[in-house]
């Protein structure tokens, strides 16, 4: 084997157990959108490897692409080749290593190549990683990845492919709007939580995927008459959701589709997909998907309110509070389940002063993460607003990860909170 290639700051990738067993076992590798700017995009797949294989996040591996070239360094040639690009690695008959063009045939490295073109790639491929193989996460039946699968004689062109109805006019995709930064400031929360739950598969991790993908703004490919374009994964209905309008058009680009982009929390496009009978959504799927069945005991057995969630998230305290003092605004609270007694609301105590206060969250999944002893249940704003004491503080998800918001009995005045 030649000598180990090192790419400054390469970057993160993520390959099949399979096709990174032992040297020269890649045969397929593709660029996508990066996931997170750590991300450098490339996937690897064994020859071996089909779609069922790596709809598993058991048997995919998130690791330095260091680590990769160092088992077939040829890759490392490639490794500027732009977003899009879909390559096939051959073994010849002399046992070296090329790399071909999967739809064209061009030999792009290796013997017979031409002479290397690749532009310098994006700062954003470049960020600093240190990304040891993560550790497999445990069997879950209700989220698992969906990776995009690779091309080629063996493989399917996608995982999932567009069904919509035949002879509906599809809506070109629009153009970047003041949404996008809703989009983009949700994305961190959201990423994080995706890379969290495929490396550890922790129920905790679970739950807080949930709870975040609840309040992130997402953009999610709709049909003229604002209904969801849905795909089919393997003979199940799925509706696509996104974390950037980039990934969200490479997306359709990669399936030959054309769609409008909603943008909605994700609780939203999870009623969404609910409503039109979808089985499951599926984030970011051109990246390192995450499948979330619309049937998960989590989805549709606890109470939630996207919309809170994201105001929290967004940190515009008046914005909140405008919110709070509206008629649809509702919540979830704690309280201990005892029989034959009222679920009366638990009241915490203030971190700072040791005041009591009212625990309101935006989701039971909250509420748990606070204290998984607790019961949780829905409850109108109406109601808090009618029964708070004047001396009591308000207290937003006071449990949740990256800080919780609070309100002073003076500022939940100043918006008329309170009703006699």
């Amino acid at each position: 084997m030649s000598q180990t290639p090192q790419i400054e700051n390469a970057g993160s990738c993520i390959a099949t157990a399979t096709a990174i067993g032992g040297p020269g076992r890649i045969r397929w590798m593709l660029r996508t959108p990066s996931a997170i700017p750590t991300d450098s995009g490339w996937r690897f797949y064994a020859a071996d490897d089909d779609e069922e294989n790596v709809a598993h996040t058991t048997r995919l591996r998130v690791v330095d692409f260091n680590q990769v070239a160092a088992l077939d360094p040829i890759i490392a040639e490639v490794y500027d080749a732009p977003v899009g690009s879909d390559y096939e690695v051959l073994t010849l008959e002399d046992g070296t290593r090329q790399v071909r063009d999967a739809a064209t045939g061009v030999i792009v490295a290796g013997p017979g190549s031409e002479p290397e073109t690749a532009t310098e790639p994006s700062a954003a491929q470049h960020e600093p990683v240190a990304a040891p193989v993560a550790p497999e996460p445990a069997a879950e039946p209700s989220v698992s990845a969906v990776p995009q699968a690779p091309t080629g004689p063996a493989h399917a062109a996608s995982a999932l492919e567009p069904t919509a109805p035949s002879g509906t006019e599809v809506a070109p995709a629009s153009a970047a709007s003041a949404a996008d930064s809703a989009v983009d400031a949700s994305a961190s929360w959201l990423r994080s939580a995706v890379q969290t739950w495929l490396s550890s598969g922790d129920p905790d991790a679970k739950t807080a995927l949930l709870s975040e993908l609840y309040g992130s703004v997402v953009l999610v490919p709709v049909q003229p008459d604002g209904s969801p374009a849905i795909f089919d994964n393997q003979g199940r209905a799925v509706v696509s959701v996104h974390s950037s309008r980039q990934g969200a058009q490479a997306w359709q680009d990669r399936i030959g589709g054309q769609a409008d982009f909603a943008a909605m929390t994700g609780d939203e496009a999870l009623t969404l997909a609910t409503d039109v009978g979808a089985h499951a959504i599926v984030i970011d799927p051109v990246e390192v998907g995450v499948e979330i069945s619309t049937s998960d005991e989590f989805v549709v057995g606890f109470s939630r309110n996207g919309k809170l969630k994201h105001l929290v998230r967004a940190g515009n305290r008046e914005a909140l509070l405008q919110y709070l003092v509206t008629d649809e605004a509702t919540g979830v609270y704690l309280y201990q389940a005892q029989p034959g007694q009222p679920a009366y609301p638990l009241l915490v105590t203030r971190q700072s002063g040791g005041e009591r206060e009212f625990a309101l969250f935006s989701s039971a999944l909250e509420v748990f993460r606070y204290q998984d002893s607790g019961s949780a249940a829905d409850i109108p704003l109406s109601w808090i607003r009618a029964n708070l004491a004047e001396d009591m503080y308000l207290c937003i998800d006071p449990g949740a990860s990256g800080g919780f918001v609070e309100f002073s009995p003076e500022e939940l005045a100043s918006v008329g909170f309170r009703t006699a």
